[in-house]
């Protein structure tokens, strides 16, 4: 048998495997690297490879686009208000008209119905108020019936541990008593 031939053999076989080995793994690696850098550029989105000064001016030129939405909305909600006010001064001078044209008991009426409404509208208030609180003491009361009970549970708990302790502690004293009268009686 060839020594140097077998050993040539392993050499060379050994050889191989290990090259194989190490461009598997750097073919693994490559692969793996590749999905993590893809779940990173997918949770954080495609980057700009810019300067920090050109990163300044893009946000400079949102806010300022942000800034010009912003007071085009506001400009509009301001007109939308406007007319409103200005219909309701518009409505509440013709209802002052019609009420200059009022008799003195038709503006007695009319005041009175104002006050009723006022009242009306006070109540209403105040009923949704309270049935607010209403909620909120129920929620309390269920809670504390919840507690309440829970409590009572511990409560018959321990009153029977007592109970036991009790009887245990009267079956101690008189197994002592009994103790004692037997020694009493041996010494006697």
């Amino acid at each position: 048998m060839d020594w140097r031939g077998f050993w040539m053999e392993v050499i060379v076989a050994s050889l191989i495997t290990g090259v194989f080995g190490v461009l598997v793994v750097l073919i693994t690696n490559m692969f793996v690297d590749k999905r993590g850098y893809d779940k990173i550029d997918r949770k954080i989105g495609y980057i700009n490879n810019e300067t920090l000064t050109k990163q300044h001016e893009n946000i400079s030129n949102d806010i300022s686009y942000n800034t010009k939405k912003l007071e085009k909305s506001q400009d509009k909600e301001f007109n939308r208000i406007y007319t409103k006010v200005d219909n309701i001064d518009k409505e509440i001078y013709s209802n002052k008209e019609k009420y200059q044209n009022l008799n003195l008991d038709q503006r007695e009426i009319r005041n009175n119905l104002d006050k009723l409404l006022f009242q009306w509208q006070n109540l209403i208030t105040e009923n949704k108020e309270l049935k607010k609180e209403v909620e909120v003491l129920k929620e309390q009361n269920n809670t504390l019936t919840i507690q309440n009970t829970k409590t009572q549970e511990i409560n018959e708990k321990m009153y029977k541990q007592l109970l036991d302790l009790s009887e245990e502690s009267r079956k101690q004293k008189q197994n002592l008593d009994l103790e004692v009268e037997d020694d009493w009686e041996l010494e006697i």
